[in-house]
């Protein structure tokens, strides 16, 4: 497609102009297949010969392609030679079209053309300079339409020191010629407009073409055709960043052709260039600024020829407003495109361009000329001030607006690309902006004089004031705005003057200005107004501490010297900064004054906000430090000296009154209206009292020490070179008078009550601002434990009517509720911190856990538990800890440990001869030497003294020995000498300064363990003489004594003795427990003569088991041990609520989570108050004085530590649990204060025992090693088991039996003072204590068993995932801190002392043997590796008390020598069912016994006392307190106990010494089987047969075998002791014990005939399983015992039981005769064989089976007797079988029959002499002892052996056992058919027996005794002739 003419159309029909477009086609294609400049060069070169061989035709075909290939080859990235040949090309085209067609298609051309000149070579710049001449210029007027590109290009060329300006130059005229003046001007405008590269070439053509000869109506073309184009033109040239010279042209321009005075310009257009013009100060360049200026200060007419003066007057009346307004719009515009600015653009760049700062530069840089800069800066400075400020709010509500919209609209759709936010960057943005300005404009300041800016504004707003008398509006509201800009952003600190002299003087000048002028002013203005003066005022205030620093005294008055003082008080009072602000708080006074009246004309509810702001400046004003150097200096309002009347009440005070209090409407609900200006105010007035309070307060205590100091000078004379002190006070707002004024008029309880009702429902919208305010006057006296406020709320609470109660409890659940949001810091205001509602606290948790049988108060019980549940669900549980733990350590429950006093002196009979016999009086003083106690002492007492007459003069003695010693001994008692005077010699119960880990066993001095063994002696020591119970055993104890000043070992020091006293009770291994002999027990180590050594009287201060004694300093009534003991019920009350027990796990949760680290601070205190009174208990512990302040306080705030709840709740238990009373005549103590001690005791201790099982539940459910190692910790830190061990050790051992009354120790003295008078009431009270305290120790039993199985079992994972979250982020839980299970301290059943202590209690006191027996109970499976011993020791005591009871009961008449109620109620029934627990719990599985007790016939019928079977079963269930679910872990532990070690060990323990167990029961069995009463009430005999059959029958059958071994033992020990000595015949009659003991036997049900003879069977084969675990059977022979015990069962059985017994019997009869048996088990044998077939033989011949078996048993028996018989015969000849009797046989004496006997003995003796194994762990052992004096023979002798032979005799009894029975055995269990089958047994036997029949010697005549009686049995019967007939009738022919 061509562009041809219409008259050229008919070249396009012809063929050749086809081709030649076809050719032309082709030549472009070629363009298409480039890959390099080279191929673009022949490209050309082909089109261009094509073009050139068709010029015929003068056309070009195809010529946008043609142009758009064409301008591709003029890229400037391509070589000057493609350049080239593209301007060849565009020259034949344009030699072509010629002057008439190339305007035509010069838009297309030129397109590329034009663009060139900026990047074209020299060669390229010359040839297109060329076609421009050549052929655009001659266009003329068809070159307008491309003349801007055109000007565009060829502008470029126009550059200074080229060789192609000049012709530029003339081509630019030539064009400007061709195309008109005003149309070139026109489109050079244009082109500087858009094109920045050619701005500097055009103002250099515009420059050189105006004439400045010439005025401006002559050259008026220069401003083209249109004058805002022109304009256009230059703003952008001045806003160019490039090169300084396009500005500097320009300014040369505009200084030559518009001057600010001429009329060719409007104003605003002029206010256009020069708001961009101005800014080239800021590039710092010389030239624009010279030019700037001078287009500044000249005038039209000197523009031409400026001059050297300077030109003010042109300068204030032209050039100043216009800069003014410049600058203004540049501030609006540039700020108005900043908001719309994006921010998710990198804006770093732009840092300076913020229109702030670069105005702030602007006005910087103009101070460079004197003459000019401040002119500008008065005039602008308060307009960019503006700016800034008002920008400042806007950035901050726009920032707001923008985040809610991006919320509302989606803000997730956001870029992910994008890492921040909009809202990010936007602050972001916002914040570098402020530093920015900040930035600017301190460093335009810093070139000003410092108070430049304040004086400014305070003229400035003097001037606005001024505005307001003529009705005029004015600005406020922005000059507030504008002062708040100016403080945050201006550095204060830059010049000391500025706070202190600067922004006085500006706040001063508002206050002024403002006073009268409050109803002019536009209310929000006044409240920005007020709010900028608080401002001012803050900042003032921070110069407070510079002028501390010029008063150079404390705060109370110091001493310094008098030129320091002097100075101080000159620069003080003659320094403008205090007359300033004292200026100004009398202005704001008389404007508050002036406010109040103007609020109280309408009490319009728009004014509340001035109100406000007028409150928090007036608290401002109020933390002012305004100093006074006299107390009558400075004090507000003194009354007037003629009239002596009290002035009114300031004008200020009167107003707060009356818009607080204002009418009556203050109890009605006419006031909710302006309830919040009420409020506001009376915020105020409580802040302003309570400070003015605190300052009187600190002046009245200057003036008595001021009184105090002048008396002591008086007295003792003044020293005339001393220097006086100068006092420095603040002054107070308020004076005392008025206070008290405000106190008498009932200001604050008017207030209160209005408060109070506002907390209704139906004042909802008023309830956050009553609390707050009803919190602050409650708080208003720090000092004081409670207000009116709070007995307003209490009297509601425990108003009788239901209604008013219900009511005020609601009231007070919204007021706690929300008095959570009032100040998370604990402070209502600065200085004042948040008081708690301790009675009203009190009263709802009282209500909460009282439970009455019938609950009157069921409503308000129901909303304190809401309460309460609002508490547990918004973590205000520690707020309750903290009331319930400030009151537990209320000051006067201060106490001293017992070992941090010492004797400072005694008055007895010997000083005051008034005293009784026996009655001193001791005065103790603590190491810190500030406290002294008193304790009387008295030889017999059962309570406190009544007061006798000689208690006054007593009392008046001591007080007056007290006040000397005071003024004469308090200044020599020293820190350090206190503590030398320590008088603890043994361990310090209450000292951590060591480690405890830094002593080791090994390292113990001799002299510390001399000590231990001491007091391990002195608890355990059990002499006779302490158990006899003869009257004369006290008086010759007391007689034989050594006098109580004796002397007792001493250590050298008392290092970390605690530690010593936990090793040394500790025995490491069970193997070591099992060695312990309690025989030690009874033995108290004697103090050899050469270890005494002489002590103080210090020493015997205290006996060392009452080193945990802590004492009481005050007196009973004002300890208030009631109150603990309600506090303890609480808490008590709160972890075991009925309601569920997520109640008590959530109290545990607050006590572990929370503590003193995280309560507020009070006041000015570093730490809160409860660590205080913590830290200040524990130092009075310490001996130091509970008020007294530490000398150095950074040490003592390094001692001081936070605890959490649950450490400070149990360290203050024990703490309490410690605490004893004195017998002070100074601080008395009732009875009555004796017992509210006792029950506080108790209820600490049900306190702590619930404390314990819950935390042992938060164990078991967390199971975590972290909290496990943070709990074993606490439980170290706190002490617990050394202070329960200590206790336990004082409840059992008793002091006072071996020591004198007068010389005893004062510990003890001050212990049985505190046990109270004997009576009912102290003995339950004392019982409750014991009961409880073993409570404690078994659920801290349980724990600490619970704590080391966790450590071994938990993982570091939670495994509930409850209650516990907060445990991570508390400071105690920590990696560091994880336990192993080496690291776990020795558990309290591990201590060898609490075994010691346990045996103790079990042998003194029987009363009180219940409890510790259901303790013992309780621990049980607890005990681990302490079972075995633990169990040993105690089930050998419990023998023991059961064998004393026994004896005691059933000992014949005449011969009872028990005390009357020596033995309680049932104690044999007691000692019996204890003795079932423990021995079921280690002897019996539980599975097994659940088993035999399911097929025993036995059932527990009895209702008055608890079965075995019930406690065993119920010994799952003892484990743990908590519910089932909590039960589980223990009952899987109890269950799989069995493969334990420790309980097999315990079994085998058990087991190896049940024969001494069992001789007690079988003694209690003979006592019962007597048919007789006991004498005393220890049991019935039903109840005794019951349980002791109860304990058995288990064993019985879970340990047959060890059983019957035992009981054989003990048979062995009951045989008869005077029966007759004959060896020959064998005796079979047994003494009345030991059938008491078959019958016992037989009585056990659960074991039937038939089981018992298989297990004597079982028994005979391992006769040694029971009595040694080793299977040694040498340990004792108990067969013949066995098989004894069995023949006496056998003939106790009825025959019917025998009958179906014969399988088992002749089981056990063919395996005892394959033991090989001694001679006595063979006959005993064929004993119980012959007395079976006596009894039930007859009965059996009908059984052929039987009857064969049964004579198949006859046969192996005799044949076994028979053996025995043939003993002492021998053959004659070894051919010959004839036999006759040994004559060789030693049987010429006679063996005595040796019994075994129980008896007791102190050592371990053996049972064998050649045996050396004993019953370790036991001191009481089965002795064999004879009856008779023997020189030879033993045991061996029974068992048929002496000396390695046959016994003589043993052939003898066999003889004669065999003529009793053997012939009628046959005859029985045969018939007449089956009788010759044993013919053959009897020829045996007569064999034997012939031989001893032919010997007729006097040694042979027993045997022939024998012999004979058997024949003569055998010839009885007919069948057995044919065995003797011949033989008898061949010895008669012999005869």
């Amino acid at each position: 497609m061509s562009l041809m003419s219409p008259e050229n159309d008919d070249y396009a029909n012809k063929p050749k102009y086809r081709k030649y477009a076809a050719e032309v086609d082709k030549a472009l294609k070629a363009f298409e297949y480039t890959t390099e400049w080279a191929d673009l060069i022949a490209a050309l070169g082909k089109l261009s010969k094509v073009i050139s061989t068709n010029a015929k035709f003068g056309d070009i075909p195809k010529p946008v392609t043609i142009a758009k290939r064409l301008s591709q080859c003029l890229h400037p990235a391509l070589p000057s030679g493609v350049h080239l040949k593209a301007l060849e090309t565009y020259r034949q085209i344009f030699e072509i079209l010629g002057r008439k067609d190339l305007p035509k298609l010069l838009y297309l051309f030129s397109i590329g053309l034009f663009p060139l000149m900026e990047h074209c070579g020299i060669k390229v710049k010359a040839e297109l300079l060329d076609i421009f001449e050549k052929y655009l210029v001659p266009l003329e007027q068809n070159l307008r339409p491309a003349l801007v590109g055109f000007l565009a290009g060829a502008l470029l060329g126009l550059e200074e020191g080229t060789e192609f300006f000049d012709r530029t130059f003339t081509l630019l005229e030539q064009v400007q010629e061709k195309v008109g003046d005003d149309h070139f001007f026109a489109c050079l405008w244009q082109t500087v407009t858009g094109s920045p590269n050619v701005r500097l070439p055009a103002l250099i053509y515009v420059t050189a073409k105006f004439d400045k000869r010439k005025s401006m109506d002559d050259q008026l073309y220069v401003m083209g055709g249109h004058v805002d184009d022109m304009v256009t033109a230059l703003c952008a040239a001045a806003d160019d960043e490039g090169s300084t010279l396009v500005q500097r042209y320009l300014l040369d321009f505009l200084t030559t052709a518009f001057p600010l005075d001429t009329d060719h310009m409007v104003k605003a257009d002029l206010v256009r260039l020069l708001r961009r013009c101005l800014f080239v100060v800021l590039r710092r360049d010389m030239s624009l600024n010279r030019r700037l200026y001078s287009w500044l200060l000249y005038r039209s007419e000197s523009a031409t020829t400026p001059s050297d003066s300077i030109d003010l007057e042109f300068f204030r009346k032209y050039s100043l407003p216009l800069v003014k307004q410049a600058i203004s719009d540049f501030l609006s515009v540039s700020c108005t495109a900043y908001q719309i600015t994006d921010f998710s653009a990198d804006s770093s760049a732009a840092v300076g361009n913020y229109p702030e700062v670069k105005v702030f530069r602007l006005l910087l840089y103009m101070l460079d000329r004197p003459e000019l800069g401040p002119l500008i800066l008065n005039e602008t400075l308060e307009l960019v001030l503006e700016y800034a400020a008002g920008e400042e709010t806007t950035d901050e509500v726009d920032s707001n607006t923008r985040r809610i919209s991006r919320q509302n609209s989606g803000q997730r759709r956001r870029s992910l690309r994008d890492p921040l936010s909009s809202s990010e960057k936007e602050s972001a943005e916002r914040k570098k902006r402020a530093e920015e300005i900040g930035k600017a404009f301190n460093l335009l300041l810093n070139s000003l004089d410092p108070g430049f800016l304040w004086g400014y504004l305070g003229d400035r707003f003097q001037q606005l004031a001024s505005e307001t008398d003529n009705g005029t509006p004015i600005k406020i509201g922005q000059f507030a705005k504008t002062i708040e800009f100016c403080l945050k952003t201006v550095t204060l600190d830059a010049h000391g003057d500025v706070r202190v002299i600067h922004l006085p003087r500006l706040l001063l000048a508002i206050l002024r200005s403002s006073c009268g002028k409050v109803d002019k002013f536009a209310q929000t203005d006044l409240a920005e107004l007020l709010a900028v003066c608080q401002s001012l005022l803050e900042q003032i205030q921070q110069s407070a501490v510079a002028v501390e620093g010029a008063v150079g005294v404390a705060l109370g008055g110091s001493a310094q010297d008098e030129g320091a003082t002097s100075v101080s008080r000159e620069q003080l009072s003659g320094s403008d900064d205090q007359k300033l602000i004292e200026a100004c708080l009398n202005q704001y006074q008389t404007l508050v004054a002036q406010i109040c009246l103007w609020y109280c004309a309408d009490r319009a509810e728009s004014k509340t906000i001035v109100l406000c702001r007028m409150g928090e400046l007036f608290k401002e004003f109020a933390d002012f430090p305004l100093y006074c150097f006299s107390l009558d200096d400075g004090v507000p309002n003194s009354s007037s000296p003629l009239t002596g009347k009290a002035p009114p009440p300031p004008d200020w005070l009167a107003g707060l009154k009356r818009v607080t209090l204002d009418k009556s409407e203050v109890m009605s609900a006419d006031c909710s209206s302006d309830f919040t200006a009420r409020s506001m105010t009376l915020d105020v007035l409580v802040y302003i009292c309570a400070l003015s309070a605190s300052v009187v307060e600190q002046h009245a205590a200057i003036k008595g020490r001021k009184m105090l100091s002048a008396d002591t000078e008086s007295a003792y004379g003044s020293d005339n070179g001393s220097i006086g002190a100068t006092s420095v006070l603040l002054k107070p707002m308020i004076a005392e008078r008025d206070l008290l004024r405000l106190e008498r008029e009932g200001v604050f309880q008017k207030s209160a009550a209005m408060l109070w009702l506002k907390l209704g429902e139906e004042y909802s919208a008023c309830h956050q601002t009553a609390a707050r305010l009803l919190c602050l006057l409650h708080s208003k006296r720090p000092n004081e434990a409670s207000s009116e406020c709070e007995d307003l709320i209490v009297a509601d609470l425990t108003n009788q009517n239901r209604d008013v109660s219900c009511v005020a409890a609601n009231k007070f659940r919204t007021l706690w509720a929300l008095s959570r949001s009032i100040n998370d810091g604990g402070e209502l205001q600065a200085g004042l911190p948040m008081k708690p509602f301790n009675r009203a606290v009190m009263v709802l948790l009282g209500v909460l856990t009282d439970q009455p049988k019938a609950n009157p108060k069921i409503e308000l019980k129901t909303v304190a538990y809401a309460w309460f549940l609002d508490c547990i669900k918004h973590a205000d549980l520690q707020k309750i800890l903290q009331v319930l733990s400030t009151l537990l350590l209320h000051q006067s429950t201060a106490r001293v440990s017992v070992q941090y006093v010492t004797v400072s002196s005694q008055v007895d009979r010997s000083t005051l001869p008034s005293l009784p016999f026996g009655v001193r009086a001791v005065s103790m003083t603590t190491t810190g030497g500030r406290q002294s106690l008193h304790h009387v002492t008295q030889g017999e007492r059962h309570g406190p003294a009544q007061s006798p007459t000689w208690n006054n003069e007593l009392r008046r003695k001591l007080l007056l020995a007290g006040s000397s010693e005071q003024q004469t001994e308090a200044a020599v008692v020293g820190g350090a000498q206190a503590k030398a005077n320590r008088t603890c010699t043994g361990p310090n119960f209450d000292d951590d300064s060591e480690s405890m880990d830094a002593v080791s066993i090994t390292s113990v001095d001799q002299a510390v363990f001399d000590t231990v063994q001491d007091l391990l002696d002195m608890v355990c020591g059990v002499p006779d003489m302490i158990v006899s119970s003869e009257p004369d055993s006290n008086k010759t104890s007391a007689n034989n004594s050594p006098d109580l000043k004796r002397a007792i070992p001493a250590p050298k020091g008392h290092r970390r003795q605690d530690s010593m006293l936990e090793s040394i009770f500790t025995l490491a291994s069970t193997s070591e427990l099992r060695f312990f002999d309690s025989s030690e027990i009874s033995n108290t180590r004697p103090i050899s003569p050469e270890n005494q050594t002489v002590v103080s009287e210090d020493s015997l201060l205290f006996h060392q088991l009452h080193a945990h004694f802590l004492l009481y300093t005050e007196s009973g009534s004002d300890v208030d041990l009631a109150r603990a003991e309600k506090v303890f019920h609480i808490l008590s009350s709160l972890l075991t609520s009925q309601r569920g027990q997520m109640i008590g796990r959530m109290v545990i949760n607050s006590m572990v989570s929370t503590g003193t680290a995280s309560l507020p601070r009070g006041g000015q205190r570093s730490v809160c108050r409860l660590t205080d009174l913590m830290f200040r208990h524990i130092r009075s512990i310490l001996g130091q004085d509970f008020w007294s302040e530490d000398p150095n306080p950074e040490g003592a705030q390094a001692k001081i530590r936070h605890y959490t709840f649950l450490e400070l709740l149990i360290t203050v238990s024990l703490h309490y649990l410690r605490s004893y009373h004195l017998n002070s005549p100074i601080t008395p103590v009732t009875e009555q204060d004796l017992a509210t001690n006792w029950k506080a005791k108790i209820a600490c201790l049900d306190f702590l025992t619930d404390l314990i099982m819950e935390m042992k539940a938060v164990v078991n459910s967390n199971q975590t090693k972290a909290f496990v190692s943070y709990v074993n910790g606490l439980l170290t830190r706190c002490k617990l088991q050394k202070c329960l061990l200590h206790s336990l050790m004082a409840t059992v051992h008793n002091m006072q039996r071996n020591d004198d009354p007068e010389s005893s120790q004062l510990s003890v003295d001050i212990a049985i003072f505190n046990d109270g008078p004997k009576g009912e009431q102290f003995g339950d009270l004392a019982t409750g204590y014991q009961r409880s305290l073993l409570e404690l120790t078994a659920a801290v039993i349980q724990l600490e068993f619970d704590l080391k199985i966790g450590i071994q079992q938990f993982s570091d994972q939670n495994a509930s995932g409850i209650v516990m979250d907060k445990l991570s982020i508390n400071y105690q839980i920590s990696p560091q801190h994880k336990l192993s299970s080496r690291d776990m301290q020795m558990t309290l059943v591990e201590l060898r002392m609490f075994l010691l202590t346990v045996l103790n209690s079990l042998k003194r006191k029987r009363f009180r043997h219940e409890v510790w027996l259901q303790f013992i109970v309780n621990i049980l499976p607890c005990l681990e590796r302490s079972l075995p011993t633990f169990c040993l020791h105690v089930v050998e005591q419990l023998c023991n008390n059961l064998k004393a009871a026994i004896d005691a009961a059933y000992a014949p008449k005449g011969s009872l020598k028990t005390k009357k109620g020596e033995f309680p109620t049932n104690y044999a029934v007691l000692m019996l069912e204890s003795l079932t627990s423990l021995m079921h719990y280690c002897l019996v599985d539980s599975s097994q016994y659940k088993e035999s007790q399911s097929q025993s016939p036995l059932v527990n019928n009895n209702t008055h006392t608890r079965g075995p079977t019930e406690i065993f079963t119920n010994l799952v269930k003892v484990f743990t307190f908590t519910d089932h679910h909590h039960s589980q872990p223990a009952t899987s532990k109890l269950a799989d106990r069995s493969s334990m070690n420790y309980w097999n060990q315990a079994k085998s323990e058990i087991l190896t010494t049940f024969p001494h167990s069992l001789a007690t029961f079988c003694d209690l069995w003979t006592a019962i089987k007597s048919n007789e009463e006991p004498r005393i009430p220890v049991g019935t005999s039903q109840q005794l047969r019951r349980l002791t059959l109860d304990l058995l029958s288990p064993i019985a059958v879970n340990h047959q075998q060890s059983f019957l071994s035992s009981l054989a033992l003990v048979w062995l020990t009951r045989s008869p002791q005077d029966k007759a000595v004959d060896d020959d015949q064998p005796s079979f009659d047994y003494a009345q014990a030991q059938l008491d003991i078959a019958d016992l036997l037989l009585s056990i049900k659960v074991l039937p005939f038939e089981s018992l003879v298989s297990a004597v069977s079982a028994t005979l084969k391992d006769p040694g399983k029971a009595t040694k675990p080793t299977n040694d059977k040498s340990a004792f022979p108990t067969e013949v015992s066995l098989l004894e015990l069995f023949h006496a069962c056998l003939r106790m059985t009825p025959t019917g039981l025998l009958k179906t017994s014969w399988l088992s019997l002749s089981s056990l009869l063919a395996d005892a005769l394959s033991l090989g048996l001694q001679a006595r088990a063979i006959f005993l044998l064929f004993t119980i064989f012959a007395d079976y077939v006596r009894l039930a033989g007859s009965q059996l011949e009908e059984n052929k089976m039987v009857s064969r078996s049964m004579q198949e048993m006859c046969q192996k028996l005799t044949e076994a007797v028979n053996s025995i018989v043939g003993w002492q015969l021998e053959q004659t000849t070894w051919l010959k079988r004839t036999l006759q009797v040994k004559q060789d046989s030693s049987s010429g004496f006679k063996s005595t029959d040796t019994s075994p006997v129980m008896e007791h003995s102190p050592s371990l003796i053996s049972l064998m002499p050649s045996e050396p194994t004993s019953l370790r762990g036991s001191s009481t052992s089965l002795t064999i002892t004879e009856k008779r004096t023997q020189k030879s023979g033993s045991l061996s002798k029974d068992l048929g052996i002496i000396n390695g032979k046959r016994d003589p005799a043993s052939s003898t009894q066999a003889l004669f056992l065999l003529a009793a029975s053997l012939a009628e055995i046959i005859d029985t269990i045969c018939k007449s058919e089956d009788k010759d089958k044993l013919v053959p047994t009897l020829q045996a036997v007569w064999a034997n027996a012939l031989p001893y029949l032919k010997t007729k010697t006097n040694r042979n005549a027993r045997n022939f005794l024998a012999s004979s009686r058997l024949l003569a049995s055998l010839s009885a019967f007919t069948y057995t002739r044919s065995v003797w007939k011949k033989a008898t009738l061949e010895l008669l022919l012999d005869a």
